[in-house]
């Protein structure tokens, strides 16, 4: 679960969230802009890579929440815009700061 981010900071609540993922990636990846720093392109990676490999679907719409104790995915209709809209700010930046064509595709 590299790169994922709790929805909160509680016992009872194990989801991994798209959105507090996606504004970690996009919040590095600025930094990264900023100061040249590699750890924040290197959290801005593994946060974009968390959300590419274990939940977006084949649209390519990001989902809602990972279950971090059995990985089960959010239902596949619980679809909220600024998921998908936060990762590709994010990865515009990304691409950017990398200048790697990866970051240009989902």
């Amino acid at each position: 679960m590299a790169g994922g981010v709790f929805w909160r900071p509680t016992a009872d609540d194990q989801s991994i969230n798209s959105i507090t993922t996606g504004l970690y990636m996009t919040v590095s990846a600025i930094l990264a802009e900023i100061t040249n720093d590699v750890q924040y392109t290197n959290a801005a990676i593994a946060s974009a890579n968390w959300i590419k490999s274990l939940n977006i679907n084949a649209d390519n719409i990001v989902l809602d929440t990972v279950n971090g104790h059995d990985c089960t995915r959010s239902a596949s209709n619980w679809l909220f815009t600024y998921n998908s809209g936060k990762f590709i700010e994010g990865l515009s930046v990304l691409a950017d700061v990398t200048s790697d064509s990866q970051w240009n595709t989902l």
